[in-house]
């Protein structure tokens, strides 16, 4: 009874400090948000507690309005300035609602105080690239040069020739195969060098794939 009594008789209160608390709890999910936001665009992933925390926070900023809406009625402004047309268990129940939705709040905005928003994503060690829909005349090509890459004692291999003898689809079968067969390697790098060689763009593809370029 005590309980229900409190409820009724701290409504008022509750309401001005959901309002108070909710917008907090809005100025704290924005700047998360841009934390996020960096992360992501350094190629970082977010972590799942912090998106089930913006969820949480979702749902909970909606019962927030909807609350708020329940609070404009005539009959509950009458309650809230003294004069009450509603029925006890009405003020009770409705009390109790913007009580638990206060300690949810203030609860959200504790565990909001993130250190770490993101980490590193995963990276994978070979990207498919599209094929030709028909590809003729470069198997026994392809089975020689990916028995050259499985040898141990192979470091490098070349492929030359004319423009248009298949060079480029060859590769691209290479790096695919690597999708569907146990090897040795950590990552496949695919990087296109022009005639105007830049070291400097070489190091940063190669810096992306594995993880080490940091645009900032």
């Amino acid at each position: 009874m005590l309980q229900s009594l409190l409820h009724i008789c701290y409504l008022q209160d509750n309401l001005k400090d959901l309002r108070r608390e909710s917008q907090k709890l809005i100025e704290e999910r924005n700047d998360v948000r841009i934390r996020v936001i960096i992360a992501e665009q350094q190629q970082m992933k977010r972590l799942e507690r912090v998106q089930g925390w913006f969820s949480r926070v979702q749902d909970v900023l909606y019962e927030v309005d909807r609350l708020t809406l329940e609070s404009n009625r005539e009959d509950v402004k009458l309650c809230l300035g003294g004069l009450c047309t509603r029925s006890c268990k009405s003020n009770y129940k409705f009390g109790r609602k913007v009580f638990r939705t206060l300690r949810e709040v203030q609860s959200l905005s504790l565990e909001g105080d993130f250190k770490e928003v993101a980490q590193p994503a995963a990276v994978n060690p070979v990207d498919e690239r599209p094929l030709p829909t028909s590809v003729v005349g470069l198997q026994s090509t392809f089975e020689r040069v990916w028995s050259c890459v499985m040898e141990d004692t192979i470091g490098i291999v070349g492929l030359y020739g004319m423009g248009g003898v298949g060079k480029t689809t060859l590769l691209t079968q290479i790096n695919n195969k690597f999708l569907v067969s146990p090897n040795h390697f950590d990552f496949v790098i695919w990087v296109v060098v022009s005639k105007d060689l830049q070291l400097e763009k070489i190091q940063e593809c190669v810096a992306k794939k594995i993880g080490l370029f940091n645009e900032s």
